[in-house]
């Protein structure tokens, strides 16, 4: 409760502040409170650890409304932008402890009516858990193994305009914390929740201006662009406070851009893995060809969401070649995370530059966290 007290006490101090008129801040900049309520998730059955309480979450928000001043406002529906920092309580604090994070938020609007609000909204971030995993003093935390993770979560909202520049919201979010694989144990905790909150315009919105965009008539093939990558990542398999060891991963695949906002993908991908060699080796197994059977070769299907310099991919990959182990019973997974594009898209230039960064996972665990850069190229647009 104090802390509740607390970020009222904020929230209301700002709304002072906000009435200074010797503040020159720029318009559309929204201040939100939020509490939440709901249940973590024992999505293993290795899961042994007691959740005697509801999970409960507190978050502070910051946020924009854009305008229309840059081309991908309009063509988005003039998305909100804004940066969250939250309090999750995973409902066992001797154990699971708590979850303090920070992450950047983009808002997607279903319906925009003058007293009404309906819109997604993706999160990706960092969160810090107080209470992870520990030999001797915490071994119940299966699912958390190290203090700083990897944060990520969907939400779905409503907003009521109750006065002219406060709003009321209701809603549902699902979030997800783990580190990747980076230190065991990595099952992660998973927590859909129902929210309700609070909306404040500190300034009011800019009126929406337009902004003429270039056509594009490119053929099929003009569309068309070769993806290459090459990504790092580590991983603690196995024995908790044990090495980490080094996966590298490359990629080449088409994409195939339809419409400004999207893209679909298609290709083949390669990873190695030294934490698979080295379990061979020190268990002495024997295999037919060993390279094979720590290099592993995945068709993978992909969509990227096009956002400026941003690209919010998902994709799906299947394994072609089997485990060491006989009867692997993941063969397939996903990889979800942004890219950075260092060329605007729309410059049209028939190359770009970028940096991302993914989180790995078979079913609901985990595989590790990649960082990678890469470059798109292909014909030159018109």
């Amino acid at each position: 409760m104090l802390r509740l007290y607390f970020s009222l006490g904020l929230t209301l101090l700002v709304w002072q502040l906000a009435s200074s008129q010797s503040l020159s801040l720029p318009p559309g900049l929204q201040l939100s409170l939020d509490i939440y309520q709901g249940n973590t998730l024992r999505h293993r059955p290795t899961m042994v650890f007691d959740l005697p309480q509801p999970s409960r979450m507190i978050s502070f928000e910051l946020s924009r409304q854009t305008e229309g001043s840059k081309p991908w406002h309009k063509l988005y529906g003039y998305p909100r932008i804004g940066w969250t920092i939250s309090m999750l309580a995973y409902g066992n604090r001797e154990v699971l402890g708590r979850a303090y994070s920070l992450h950047p938020y983009l808002d997607i609007f279903f319906l925009r009516k003058k007293r009404w609000l309906l819109f997604s909204r993706i999160s990706y971030g960092l969160a810090y858990v107080d209470r992870q995993h520990d030999r001797l003093t915490n071994v119940e935390n299966n699912a958390i193994g190290s203090g700083i993770n990897n944060h990520a979560s969907l939400n779905l909202i409503t907003e009521a305009r109750l006065t002219p520049r406060l709003w009321i919201r209701a809603g549902g979010t699902f979030s997800h914390n783990s580190n990747g694989k980076l230190q065991v144990p990595n099952l992660g905790l998973n927590t859909p929740k129902l929210r309700l909150g609070a909306t404040y315009e500190w300034t009011p919105a800019a009126e929406r201006i337009s902004v003429k965009e270039a056509r594009s008539d490119n053929r099929f093939v003009d569309r068309l662009q070769l993806h290459l990558r090459y990504g790092m990542a580590f991983t603690e398999d196995k024995v908790p406070q044990g090495p980490k060891y080094p996966i590298r991963i490359g990629s080449a695949h088409l994409t195939y851009q339809f419409g400004r906002k999207n893209r679909l993908q298609l290709g083949w991908e390669f990873l190695n893995n030294r934490s698979v060699r080295e379990f061979l080796l020190n268990h002495q197994v024997e295999v037919s060809i060993p390279s094979l059977r720590y290099n592993r070769h995945a068709l993978l299907i992909g969509h990227e969401f096009l956002l400026a310099r941003l690209g919010l991919m998902t994709q799906a990959f299947v394994y072609m070649n089997p485990p060491f182990q006989a009867g692997d019973p993941n063969p397939w997974g996903v990889k979800i995370g942004p890219n950075y594009y260092f060329i605007p898209h729309k410059d049209n230039r028939n190359y770009n530059f970028f940096a991302g960064i993914y989180l790995k996972a078979h079913k609901a665990i985990a595989d590790y966290v990649e960082l990678a850069v890469g470059i798109n190229f292909g014909p030159q647009k018109k």
